[in-house]
């Protein structure tokens, strides 16, 4: 909830990609009461369960929920008709907590997280890094096609990661959907766990001086511990 601080327009458009029970978008909503969601998932279970939390919350008015693949976006044949119109809006906020566990990773996870949550939202056949790819990539070549889901001034994108995941996923945005580390969140353990991201400006004309390359997570360009003291 602290990288909201990087909100920074009134009604704020948020894109919940993976969005399982809608916990995250439903969370956001109830904190930025002007804000309108769209969520997405594969898993007509789940959004079959966000929609209901939705409508136990009252919030039904200000979220939309499509069944979609967020490695699609930039497809138009393969996502609804709906979802294609919000996406050529654009968004504010872009929030995913993707599945990051291998499936070497399972034997490690914990018994209550193999118990209880469901398969697909915790481990991806691709490696461990394979949805921060896919998404980067969606966001990429969208912007290529001139969609911009992530509005360039105002948009942020957020990232849960795995606890020794940081680096590589910073690398993967910066080279994949040309974005820049703008702050990071830590967990209870201190260990870097929430990633926030802004779009690079347009390139510059050849006449005009380069920006200064952006910081890697060794400089922590702005650290904030979401359990705060």
């Amino acid at each position: 909830m602290n990288a909201l601080r990087d909100v920074v327009v009134d009604r704020p458009r948020i894109l919940d990609l993976g969005t399982g029970s809608g916990n995250i978008i439903l969370a956001l909503l109830n904190r930025l009461p002007a804000a309108f969601g769209v969520a997405l998932d594969l898993s007509t279970d789940a959004l079959r369960i966000a929609s209901s939390n939705a409508d136990s919350l009252q919030m039904s008015d200000r979220c939309s929920f499509h069944e979609a693949d967020f490695a699609q976006l930039h497809k138009s044949d393969k996502i609804p008709s709906e979802l294609r119109n919000e996406l050529r809006r654009g968004f504010d906020l872009i929030v995913c907590n993707p599945p990051y566990y291998s499936t070497k990773d399972q034997l490690h996870m914990s018994t209550s997280s193999r118990k209880h949550e469901p398969r697909m939202g915790l481990i991806t056949d691709g490696g461990s890094y394979k949805c921060y790819e896919d998404i980067c990539r969606s966001i990429r070549e969208c912007r290529n096609s001139g969609v911009e889901i992530l509005r360039r001034h105002t948009g942020r994108l957020i990232f849960e990661v795995s606890s020794r995941g940081a680096n590589q996923v910073q690398e993967i945005c910066e080279s994949i959907a040309d974005m820049t580390l703008e702050s990071l969140s830590k967990d209870s353990y201190n260990l870097d766990r929430c990633l926030t991201f802004r779009p690079n400006e347009k390139q510059p004309h050849p006449t005009q001086p380069k920006p200064p390359p952006p910081p890697s997570l060794s400089q922590h360009p702005r650290t904030i511990n979401i359990y705060p003291t």
